[in-house]
């Protein structure tokens, strides 16, 4: 999976973004709090972690769903990240996740057409989003995330999730 793009509105600290990801390979994001004087609360974890994660998971690493992402500066807002990402055969899909009201659809982006091939249920949606990205969440947080708010630790996982994360790093299928 190669991202692409990110942006969203009004979720977590974030007002606006929108991020080119295309080619970036490693990234540094920094930031300065005016409110706080320092970094603390720049708003960094929430564009890097955060918000990309929610967008493409519904959880973030510290476990925030629900309402808990919506900017509580603007409680009454739309709130939505979108996630933007390239597959191995080349194909371009994107993630539009939004709280207030709940939704969740995945497009194929062919030049600037969309095309809607959401599942009938959100949790069908997922599935199908998990399988292009090539991991589940818990799979993702074990052999992806490296955050100073990594709460998943492998031993504490169940026995499915386990062998979920390992068939995921691992070739299984040529094993």
């Amino acid at each position: 999976m190669k991202p692409l793009r990110f942006k969203a509105h009004n979720l977590l600290s974030i007002q606006d973004v929108d991020l080119d990801l295309e080619d970036k390979g490693l990234l540094l994001v920094t930031g300065y709090s005016y409110d706080e004087s320092n970094e603390n609360g720049a708003g960094k974890s929430n564009v890097a972690a955060n918000g990309i994660i929610w967008t493409k998971y519904v959880f973030t690493p510290n476990d925030v769903r629900s309402d808990e992402v919506i900017n509580c500066h603007n409680p009454d807002e739309l709130s939505w990240g979108q996630f933007e990402f390239q597959t191995n055969t080349h194909s371009v899909y994107r993630i539009h996740r939004q709280r207030n009201p709940i939704e969740l659809k995945l497009f194929t982006v062919h030049k600037n057409h969309l095309g809607d091939i959401s599942g009938k249920t959100a949790a069908q949606t997922q599935e199908m989003i998990d399988v292009l990205l090539g991991k589940s969440r818990s799979a993702f947080m074990q052999t992806d995330y490296f955050g100073n708010s990594k709460s998943m630790n492998y031993a504490r996982l169940s026995a499915t999730e386990q062998r979920e994360v390992l068939e995921s790093i691992l070739p299984m299928e040529e094993l």
